[in-house]
C-alpha cells in the first residue's frame, strides 16, 4: 500500500518491507559505500496480520523477544495515530533502549502528513530514530533536490513538543517486495508470478529501511575501525549531526537528509542532554519520573502563554566529543529558519571551544523569548564549525513552540450508575490545548461518600484509538446509595467551565 489509512483501533504498517540501496556517496566499492558489508544481526518478527494491521500485544511480544535475541537494529515500519510521548509503544521502546544501549530502533514516521502533530507512536519515542520520507525533485539550476514527501507525518510531539522526525531518507517510488496480501490478491486475482512480486512503492516504510541499512553499515564500520560498535545514541547523533538540512520545518525534516558516509567519517560528535525521557505507563508526561539520555537536537519544548506571561528562557546542556588524534578548536553559531517577529534569540556560554583528542567539553545553549513574543514555531540550527578551516562539522536542529492557552470546555458529562461497596470509576473530558495546566474541583454539591475527583493519569489514547484531552477521573468505592448532584469546575489561567453532573449509586 502506498499510504497508511487513518488508524482508530490497531497499529498498522506504513508500507511494505523493502530492500533498497544504502544512502551516501558513491565510492565505487562494490561491497558498500564504506568498504564494509553490513554484518549486523537481524531477525524477522511477524507482529502484523495478513492485512497489514495488528494488536498492541503482538507488537509488544515481538519487542520482548527482541530483547532476548539482541539484534543490533530493529526496524519498525508500523505505527498508530497516537501523537504523544507516553503512548504504550513509545514507552516500550524508551525502556528497551535505556536497558540495552546497543540496540538501534529505526521507526517509520508515518504517512498522515502534511499537517503538524501527525507523527504517531512508536515514532514519538524520545530514544528512537524517527525517519521521514523524501521525494527527489528536478531543479533546473541545482539538479536533483530532496523535498519532504507530502504524505510524510510531521511533528512536533504533543506535550513534549519534541523535534520529530529525526532524519529523512528516500521513501518515494522505491522498488519493493509486494506481500501476498497485495491489492490483486485481495481482489481475488491470482498473482503468483515473479513479475508480480515487486512494485514501486512509497511511504515512510520505504524510508526507514534505508536508514536501517545505513545504521548497519555504521555499526560494522565502527567495529572494524575502532574495535567496538558505536552505541545507539552515537549512531543517532552521528546521523543527525551530519545530515544535509532540507528547506523545510525541522518538524518535517528533523536534521535533514541522511548522509551515511559523513556520519561514518566525522571525528566530531555533538550530543545534547535530554533529561525528560518518559518511561512510566499510565502517568501523565509532566508527572513522569524522567530518565536522561543524549540526542542530536535542542528540544526547547513549548509554552502556553497568557496575557500574564513574562519573558521566557530555556537552557540546554550539550557536549562536543573530539574523536580525532589532535586538539581541535570549534566555533559555535546558529541560524533561525523561522523566528516570528524576531521574538527569540540564542546565546552560548562560550562560542569558542577547544577539545583535546579523545576528550569532550560541555557547553550550554540558551533560548530567550521576549515578553510579548508572537505565537508560533521558533526553529533553526546550531552550527559547530572547525575554527581553523571554518568547516561545518555538525548541524543540530532546535525548536521552541508557543501557543495561546485556551480555557477548558467540559464535553463529557455522562456518569454511569454505580453499586455501593464496589469500585466506581468515571471519566470527565474537556477540550483544552494544555491538559496539565487544567485544575479540577467540585464547586458545589458533593460526591457520593468514598469517591474523589482527581486529574486523570491515563491521558493519551484510549482503547478505541481516540485522543483524550484534559481528563479528570471520579473514582473510589462508594459507601452510600442514592442520587448525588454536584457541579464540577475545570479551570486554567485562560478561563474555566462548569458542568452539573449526577451520579446514582444503587
Amino acid at each position: 500500500m502506498e499510504t497508511t489509512p487513518k488508524m482508530s483501533q490497531r497499529p498498522t504498517g506504513h508500507g511494505t518491507h523493502v530492500a533498497g540501496t544504502i544512502l551516501g556517496r558513491d565510492t565505487g566499492d562494490e561491497k558498500s559505500i564504506l568498504g564494509v558489508a553490513p554484518e549486523a544481526k537481524m531477525f524477522a518478527y511477524r507482529v502484523l496480520g495478513a492485512g497489514g494491521a495488528g494488536t498492541w500485544d503482538a507488537i509488544l511480544a515481538g519487542l520482548e523477544q527482541a530483547t532476548y535475541d539482541k539484534p543490533d537494529i530493529i526496524n519498525m515500519s508500523l505505527g498508530a495515530n497516537c501523537n504523544t510521548p507516553v503512548c504504550l509503544l513509545s514507552l516500550a521502546v524508551n525502556n528497551i533502549m535505556l536497558a540495552y544501549d546497543d540496540i538501534v530502533f529505526m521507526i517509520a514516521a508515518g504517512n498522515n502528513g502534511p499537517e503538524g502533530y501527525t507523527i504517531g507512536s512508536p515514532a514519538t519515542s524520545t530514544m528512537a530514530i524517527a525517519v521521514a520520507s523524501t521525494d527527489k525533485i528536478d531543479d533546473a539550476t541545482d539538479g536533483l533536490l530532496n523535498q519532504i514527501s507530502r504524505f510524510s507525518s510531521r511533528g512536533p510531539v504533543s506535550q513534549s513538543f519534541e523535534i520529530k522526525p529525526n532524519i529523512t531518507a528516500n521513501g518515494s517510488y522505491v522498488f519493493s517486495a509486494v506481500p501476498l496480501w497485495s491489492t490483486d490478491i485481495i481482489k481475488g486475482i491470482p498473482n503468483n508470478k515473479y513479475s508480480g512480486a515487486y512494485a514501486y512503492k512509497k511511504g515512510t516504510s520505504m524510508a526507514a529501511p534505508h536508514a536501517s541499512g545505513a545504521a548497519a553499515l555504521l555499526i560494522e564500520y565502527s567495529r572494524r575501525n575502532t574495535g567496538k560498535a558505536w552505541d545507539a545514541k552515537t549512531i543517532k547523533a552521528r546521523m543527525m549531526n551530519t545530515a544535509t538540512p532540507i528547506e523545510d520545518s525541522v518538524f518535517s525534516a528533523g536534521a535533514g537528509y541522511l548522509d551515511v558516509y559523513a556520519a561514518a567519517h566525522s571525528d566530531t560528535v555533538v550530543y545534547v542532554t535530554q533529561d525528560k525521557v518518559p518511561t512510566q505507563i499510565g502517568i501523565l508526561y509532566e508527572q513522569q519520573k524522567y530518565m536522561e539520555t543524549d540526542i542530536g537536537s535542542f528540544n526547547f519544548g513549548g509554552h502556553f502563554t497568557t496575557s500574564n506571561t513574562t519573558a521566557i528562557e530555556k537552557m540546554l546542556s550539550a557536549r562536543i566529543v573530539n574523536q580525532g588524534d589532535s586538539e581541535r578548536n570549534y566555533t559555535l553559531d546558529y541560524g533561525f529558519t523561522n523566528n516570528p517577529d524576531n521574538s527569540a534569540s540564542i546565546t552560548f556560554n562560550d562560542k569558542s571551544i577547544s577539545v583535546k583528542p579523545g576528550s569532550e567539553t560541555d557547553f550550554t545553549t540558551s533560548l530567550t523569548m521576549k515578553e510579548d513574543c508572537e505565537y508560533g514555531i521558533y526553529e533553526g540550527f546550531v552550527y559547530v564549525r572547525d575554527t581553523n578551516s571554518n568547516t561545518l562539522v555538525a548541524a543540530l536542529p532546535f525548536a521552541f513552540v508557543t501557543e495561546r492557552l485556551m480555557p477548558p470546555k467540559i464535553v463529557k458529562t455522562l456518569m454511569h450508575v454505580g453499586t455501593a461497596g464496589q469500585h466506581y470509576e468515571a471519566e470527565i473530558q474537556s477540550e483544552c490545548n494544555a491538559p496539565p495546566l487544567t485544575n479540577w474541583q467540585i464547586e458545589s454539591g458533593y460526591l457520593p461518600p468514598g469517591l474523589v475527583l482527581e486529574r486523570g493519569h491515563n491521558w493519551g489514547m484510549d482503547a478505541s484509538g481516540e485522543h483524550k484531552n484534559a481528563c479528570a477521573v471520579i473514582n473510589g468505592v462508594p459507601s452510600e446509595t442514592g442520587s448525588f448532584t454536584f457541579t464540577v469546575r475545570a479551570e486554567n489561567e485562560a478561563g474555566y467551565d462548569i458542568r452539573d453532573l449526577t451520579i446514582i449509586i444503587r
